[in-house]
């Protein structure tokens, strides 16, 4: 299965904008990374979320 990796440049931005939305809680960054890699993954590839690999 495919990798959806976010480089770090691209995640900065990202965190930048959801830490200016107010209704948003990001947690512990590192987990809220690999959530959105996960969605990207889904959306990317059509795969079910219970297909994920164990890295996500």
């Amino acid at each position: 299965m495919m990798k959806v990796r976010l480089t770090d440049q691209q995640w900065q931005k990202i965190l930048l904008f959801l830490k200016t939305c107010p209704n948003i809680y990001i947690g512990q960054e590192i987990e809220c990374r690999q959530f959105l890699e996960a969605v990207l993954l889904v959306a990317r590839s059509g795969a079910q979320v219970r297909l994920l690999p164990d890295g996500y």
